[in-house]
């Protein structure tokens, strides 16, 4: 990153003190929040495999619907009535005691719990995520936010990569199934950040007691009504649809590598460590430097493109580190770049899509497209398909096709669209 962008955070930090210090103790927030979800992470698909088996992780990801509705309409119910601040403190906290309550349940060996828990763990992470990035996007502009989401995400990046290590150096001593008592501690107390986030900002919808939706509940209208959504929307699908096939294969050569749990767990520590480091340059390096030469819907393109490189790897040189590498790409550029270009584009509009449109889109949408997805794997494997390399490069192929055609759709929306086309030192409407 340049000194200039270090410059530039400090002349924020001070002359608008309020509103970066908070995203400051926000980013500080996911932090500790990712710190925790690597414990979490890790262990849920070992203890998962474990109790099933590497085969049957189709079928439990298949599941998650089912926990994201219930999550989603429980968020939508605790936002109307108790405004963004509240809602956030009641479900991190309610976020760790399923862990806690799961964990109990698995002492008496049954194997259903060890499901629920690799589901829960597909949900929390993204409704508490989201709810950060909902209050960012809420607190900064867009001129401002092309500076500041790429040290934003590498903060909370840094938690990411210490939780990995932690597993990594933890895992074989303590135990995996141990592993989420510390992850639901704490995620316990990653709220502390939040509060003094909430309790110091003067904007006007993130003070409210109450959060009544103007339109449906969900915000799912504003997809319909706005071209630049309804891209997104489409990008955040065929993303995920690529991200299953990759993670599947990384699972089964990781498996195939390392069948001992504890010493599996250890592995997929390390690498998630690499993982977020490797976002952690992306987001200090490549996303100041893309966001302020680059309109953020361009860079969508770009990366979709970065992931047909790594298609040919995958399947001449089938290996764990084949698959981690291209896995391990993924991951880091979804983590960075691909982040802190789809935050800027929920800035312009207003309040219902900050807080229920995107997360309908980056928590519904993004897990249901990994479900459904492996739905589709699940019931071709019950039909007696051959799931060869040629099925899965097939998947890919397509998912990257419709993805790089949704991105060029996404580039003209915000070329001609009012909301997106002021390329936004505008505050938003709960700014005004």
């Amino acid at each position: 990153m340049k000194i200039r962008n270090l410059i530039d955070l400090f002349r924020m930090s001070f002359y608008k003190q309020e509103h970066v210090f908070n995203c400051i103790l926000m980013a500080l927030t996911a932090a500790i929040t990712l710190f925790g979800y690597e414990f979490a992470r890790s262990s849920t698909v070992v203890l998962f495999k474990n109790a099933y088996s590497t085969e049957d992780l189709p079928y439990v990801l298949a599941l998650t619907p089912l926990v994201l509705l219930p999550l989603l309409y429980i968020y939508n119910l605790l936002l109307k009535k108790f405004g963004p601040q509240k809602t956030l403190f009641l479900s991190t906290l309610l976020s760790a005691l399923i862990f806690l309550v799961l964990h109990q349940l698995m002492q008496f060996k049954w194997r259903w719990p060890a499901a629920m828990l690799y589901v829960f763990r597909e949900g929390y992470i993204v409704l508490l995520v989201e709810q950060y990035w909902s209050f960012i996007n809420s607190s900064i502009q867009r001129r401002d936010a092309k500076k500041l989401n790429g040290i934003i995400m590498a903060i909370a990046g840094i938690g990411g990569i210490a939780g990995g290590l932690a597993v990594h150096n933890s895992s074989q001593v303590l135990g995996t199934s141990n592993l989420i008592i510390i992850s639901a501690l704490i995620t316990m107390f990653s709220f502390i950040p939040a509060y003094f986030a909430y309790s110091r900002t003067s904007i006007t919808v993130l003070k409210k007691k109450e959060l009544p939706a103007k339109k449906d509940g969900l915000g799912i209208s504003f997809i319909l009504q706005e071209k630049t959504l309804f891209w997104i929307f489409m990008i955040v699908v065929f993303c995920q649809f690529y991200s299953v096939v990759v993670y599947l294969n990384f699972e089964a050569e990781m498996q195939r590598a390392y069948p001992k749990p504890d010493e599996q767990t250890s592995f997929a520590g390390l690498f998630y460590a690499y993982a977020n480091t490797f976002a952690l340059v992306s987001q200090l390096i490549l996303a100041p430097i893309l966001l302020s030469k680059i309109r953020p819907a361009i860079i969508h393109l770009i990366i979709p493109l970065l992931h047909i490189c790594t298609l040919v790897f995958i399947f001449i040189y089938p290996s764990v580190t084949a698959a981690a590498s291209a896995f391990l790409i993924f991951k880091a550029t979804e983590y960075s770049i691909f982040r802190s270009a789809k935050e800027i584009l929920y800035i312009p509009f207003p309040d219902d899509v900050r807080f229920r449109t995107k997360e309908f889109i980056d928590i519904f949408c993004h897990r249901v497209s990994k479900s459904s997805i492996s739905i589709v794997i699940a019931i071709c494997k019950q039909l007696g398909v051959v799931l060869s390399q040629s099925f899965y490069l097939g998947i890919i192929a397509v998912s990257l096709i419709v993805w790089i055609l949704s991105s060029i759709g996404l580039i003209k929306s915000t070329s001609t669209s009012a909301s997106a086309s002021a390329d936004a030192d505008e505050s938003t409407s709960s700014q005004e």
